[in-house]
């Protein structure tokens, strides 16, 4: 990235580094009298209780799911508000309030609803209903081959470490808990999950954010309705996490990073078996003690048949990415992953800018629809 590109964002620079931590995805609950609208949808016993609705920013790169109860007192609306706001997701804003309430006013905007002032006003105070918040940090590997480089040794770590790990593509996002119907955790490359989905061409300021994304690993939480729901905010016990005043002072930052924290914990190449056995189809403690063996550089294919040793390498390639053939010493794992940790220690900043977010706002809401990009090519 040039100067001129790097000025643009350069509130969001942190001694050289890029940082950026924002909301993305909620499904919130808004208090709102209005018609109710969209397709009828079978909820309680098959009987159309809600309606919904798709509905798509002014630059047609981003949906939110929009219900509407049956009797016209609540919305719920579900997506990645910072997408819809600003046609992208990496530079948004840590203000939960904030996002919300920009996000039910352009939605009921959108589908000619007029909430009261009294209506908006108990947004802007957080009097809503989580059931759904994913927070995401970006983590500046200062190259496009330092991220990979990075997404690889956090592939390496979590394959061995977590039992519920699961990854698609060889760089792509790796899972922690992917299916858990309360938590989630995952990695993924930001400049390979921004060109896949047909880049940033009408976003403001889409180029720098594309050429600074090649460099950014993207590590991100989310917080599903039985976690929020059941869960209490360890700085005020007596609300729980799906009520937003719980999530302010920053809390979902220091809850991020003591997730990223736990997560990548002993990311020092050392290996150790865990507990319990990955479940039916995942990865067995004795598969593990290959990666351990490999890890040591024992060559695999001295201890098993042709066939065996297929069988074996096939397996693992599938479910950690990691290829048992390519030989690997101790020493050279534990120099990787030291690498890796520092660079998520000087990598990972935590910061947003309102008037860079309002900007990025204003933008899409000024945007001729007539005038952007094919639809088709920019939906993921």
């Amino acid at each position: 990235m040039n100067n001129k590109q790097k000025t643009c964002l350069s509130g969001l620079y942190i001694n050289g580094v890029f940082a950026s931590s924002t909301f993305d995805n909620v499904k919130a609950k808004f208090k709102v009298s209005h018609q109710a609208l969209g397709k009828p949808l079978p909820y309680d016993n098959d009987k159309p209780t809600m309606t919904s609705s798709q509905v798509f920013n002014s630059i047609g790169n981003a949906s939110l799911t929009v219900r509407s109860s049956g009797d016209g007192t609540t919305l719920t609306i579900d997506g990645s508000y910072i997408k819809w706001l600003t046609g992208q997701n990496v530079i948004g804003t840590s203000d939960l309030f904030y996002l919300c309430s920009q996000t039910f006013q352009r939605v009921c905007k959108a589908i000619g609803i007029c909430p009261s002032q009294e209506e908006v006003d108990a947004v802007e105070q957080g009097e809503f209903v989580l059931f759904r918040l994913d927070y995401a940090v970006h983590c500046d590997a200062k190259s496009e081959d330092s991220a990979i480089f990075l997404q690889e040794q956090i592939k390496k770590h979590w394959a061995f470490k977590q039992r519920d790990y699961s990854h698609y593509g060889y760089h792509e996002t790796l899972y922690v808990a992917q299916s858990s119907k309360r938590r989630t955790f995952k990695s993924y490359m930001k400049g390979r999950d921004i060109k896949a989905k047909g880049g940033l061409a009408d976003v403001l300021y889409g180029k720098e954010i594309e050429s600074i994304s090649n460099q950014l690993v993207r590590i991100e939480l989310t917080l599903r309705n039985k976690y929020l729901k059941e869960t209490n905010s360890t700085r005020n016990p007596d609300l729980k996490l799906n009520n937003p005043l719980a999530w302010k002072k920053k809390y979902a930052k220091a809850l991020l990073k003591q997730r990223i924290k736990t997560l990548l914990s002993g990311i020092n190449g050392m290996n150790s078996l865990p507990n319990h056995s990955k479940s039916k189809g995942k990865m067995s403690n004795a598969d593990k003690a290959v990666i351990a063996a490999h890890s040591a550089g024992v060559s695999i294919s001295s201890i098993y048949d042709q066939r065996g040793y297929k069988r074996i390498r096939n397996k693992i390639k599938k479910n950690t990415g990691i290829d048992i053939a390519l030989p690997v010493g101790q020493q050279h794992i534990n120099d990787y992953f030291l690498e890796a940790r520092q660079l998520l220690r000087d990598g990972i900043k935590y910061r947003s800018n309102r008037a860079l977010f309002n900007a990025m706002m204003a933008h899409v809401d000024n945007a001729d629809s007539n005038l952007t990009s094919d639809i088709s090519d920019l939906m993921g």
